[in-house]
């Protein structure tokens, strides 16, 4: 039930309208985010169907960061939120810049390298409404998901195989 209502949402124009206008009154004023790269013991990366990103309906984990919250516990806590899966960060990748829409300025992500223990066989359940599904995916697949996020999780993937 939970996941045909949020499909219902992507779909319908107003509805998603409204729920960027959600997420911009309750995202933190700092425009900083960090995205994780999850990446399981064959190389596959972790992607995931948010309810919350109507502009870029697959792509990474992550999400804001809380006002003063240092960003490798930032990274765990989104992922810990967002997912039933155990992971473990490996290094910081790097950064870019960042447009959420037309709700929200410019800002920073923070991109991290995080492994997972789980392979490609193993189902990783959302943990929140915000998540309706997840997938495991090759690099290729993960670089070329949506043609609006495609940039950015080429950007992010690439720099954590590089």
């Amino acid at each position: 039930m939970r996941q045909w209502l949020l499909i219902r949402v992507q779909r319908n124009q107003f509805l998603r309208t409204l729920a960027e206008v959600a997420e911009n009154f309750s995202a933190p004023r700092q425009p900083v985010g960090v995205l994780g790269v999850i990446v399981d013991r064959e190389g596959h990366v972790l992607v995931a169907h948010h309810a919350t990103r109507p502009h870029e309906r697959w792509g990474l984990p992550g999400g804001w960061l809380s006002t003063g919250e240092v960003p490798e516990e930032g990274i765990l806590r989104e992922v810990a939120e967002e997912l039933d899966t155990p992971v473990v960060l490996e290094r910081y990748v790097g950064a870019h810049e960042h447009d959420y829409g037309r709700f929200r300025p410019h800002g920073l992500t923070l991109v991290y390298r995080l492994a997972s223990t789980l392979t490609d066989q193993d189902e990783v359940l959302p943990r929140s409404w915000e998540v309706i599904q997840t997938r495991w995916v090759s690099v290729e697949e993960a670089c070329g998901m949506a043609p609006q996020s495609s940039t950015r999780i080429r950007e992010a993937v690439g720099a954590v195989l590089a």
